[in-house]
């Protein structure tokens, strides 16, 4: 995963598909760890994702500080996504609020 200025930010590491729709709702993005220790995720909405051929990769119109200011989440935190009661996807989409997370269908 690139920003606009082509700096190489993260990598996307899953999907969250949308059961109803299929629609992708956001990618969850790798900005760190070692070995799988101590990574972070974060979810981006899928609508902010190009693809860019000639980069192999996708490209968000997020600097580093703005992804670094979205919620994280750890390996424990994505096995409670399922969970309604967790808040973890209402928190996401309320920093995202001015994105929606896919175009309408």
């Amino acid at each position: 995963m690139y920003n606009a200025s082509g700096e190489n930010i993260g990598h996307v590491h899953d999907l969250s598909i949308d059961k109803a729709s299929g629609q992708v709702l956001y990618a969850l993005v790798s900005f760190g760890g070692f070995l799988g220790i101590g990574n972070r995720y974060h979810a981006v909405p899928w609508s902010l994702m190009h693809y860019d051929q000639a980069m192999d990769g996708y490209i968000v119109p997020l600097d580093h500080a703005e992804l670094s200011a979205a919620p994280t989440y750890s390996n424990d935190d994505l096995v409670a996504f399922g969970d309604d009661e967790t808040g973890l996807i209402k928190q996401m989409f309320e920093h995202y609020e001015k994105y929606p997370p896919y175009p309408p269908l």
